[in-house]
């Protein structure tokens, strides 16, 4: 559990209200040990639109991966996002248009 019940529904709706698809939210796997919020770009074309977004919501700079560890990637997710609350990890797969 991450500690604060329904962080990750409420970054959810943020993103949702945004403009974005939230594919899927729950907790990050423990093989990820994030100390500060995290942005894996999943996909092989950045959004510049979604990028400025994401970086300026979470204070953090897209990673460019090709998969996270422990965690189910769709065939449409774009970014993967990792939150970081009080010493625990809430995550959410974003699919951006």
């Amino acid at each position: 559990a991450s500690g604060v019940a329904g962080a990750a529904q409420i970054e959810s709706d943020k993103l949702t209200a945004l403009g974005m698809t939230v594919d899927a939210i729950g907790n990050a796997p423990a093989a990820i040990n994030a100390k500060e919020n995290t942005i894996y770009q999943v996909s092989k074309t950045a959004k510049a639109k979604t990028v400025e977004k994401l970086s300026k919501l979470y204070s953090a700079t897209p990673k460019v991966v090709t998969s996270v560890s422990g965690v189910t990637i769709g065939e449409d997710t774009d970014y993967v996002i990792i939150l970081v609350e009080a010493n625990t990890s809430a995550t959410g797969n974003t699919t951006t248009q």
